[in-house]
């Protein structure tokens, strides 16, 4: 110890020994980690007698030495400690809160042991993390509004064909049509995109030949083709001064009323618009 004390005379160094947490001041350091207990630590340098001067001096190669015990003396006494603060950690009976401060210490400890490029190195997995964590929440946000308008325009579109279509139920044809519903950039003559939507229907029909088809279709045009249709007439109101549930006026009281039909099936509720001579 006096030949370290002597050091800090020699080079003007800051002399910050590190000491075990039980020994007193003044009592030599413990051995290296991974050393002999029982064996004697590395003796410090003996410095030499400058012929000229008559002063005692240390090599470069003796400092170094000098501070490299040194260095690993404080590092071992800084794992020491994390490795306590680890095991404090685990305790079931500390708050959150002291849990939370103990990261902050063993970070802070953990960063004593790195050097300037892990810190780095460190720092900017840490900024990392951040800005893509920042960029996910942003994309979540994104994509739920972007869901939010397309159900909302669909809705609506639907809403408004059935209500013009005289639907007795929209809510109804609603149910039956957005599943098959998209929300499509309308393009320009030229092909190119307008930054307008339109919703149109993936809907199923028969062609000529009574062969299955896919046809896409504008919601209004796929409302008006439901209400042609004899599986869903039941769903419409009839054009004339009558409609679902309503007599037919002036008629035979033995013809049936469009409700009565209707409860019968779609081919009974066609046959009883023709009888009252509606379309």
């Amino acid at each position: 110890m006096k030949s370290n004390m002597k050091l800090v005379e020699l080079f003007g160094l800051t002399w910050n020994p590190a000491y075990d947490e039980d020994s007193e001041p003044g009592a030599d350091p413990d051995p290296d980690p991974g050393t002999d207990p029982g064996a004697d630590p590395d003796p410090d340098p003996v410095p030499k007698a400058d012929s000229a001067s008559g002063k005692k001096t240390f090599s470069q190669e003796e400092v170094n030495s000098i501070l490299a015990k040194e260095k690993r003396i404080q590092q071992s006494q800084t794992q020491k400690a994390i490795d306590e603060l680890q095991a404090l950690k685990k305790k079931a009976s500390i708050t959150a809160e002291e849990r939370q401060d103990l990261d902050k210490r063993i970070e802070s400890l953990q960063n004593d042991l790195m050097t300037k490029e892990q810190l780095a190195k460190k720092q900017s997995e840490k900024d990392r993390k951040r800005h893509q964590g920042e960029i996910e929440q942003l994309s979540a946000e994104r994509d739920s509004w972007k869901s939010r308008f397309t159900d909302s325009t669909i809705k609506r579109s639907i809403t408004d064909a059935a209500a013009e279509n005289k639907a007795f139920h929209p809510q109804h044809i609603v149910a039956l049509l957005q599943p098959n519903t998209q929300l499509i950039e309308v393009l320009n003559s030229d092909g190119d995109p307008t930054g307008q939507y339109e919703a149109k229907v993936n809907f199923a029909d028969t062609d000529e030949k009574g062969k299955p088809v896919q046809l896409s279709l504008t919601v209004t045009e796929a409302v008006k083709k439901m209400r042609e249709m004899e599986e869903h007439l039941n769903l419409f109101q009839g054009d004339g001064a009558g409609g679902l549930g309503s007599q037919n006026r002036g008629k035979s009281g033995k013809e049936k009323t469009l409700s009565d039909a209707a409860k019968e099936g779609p081919e009974a509720y066609r046959k009883a618009r023709e009888a009252q001579g509606l379309k």
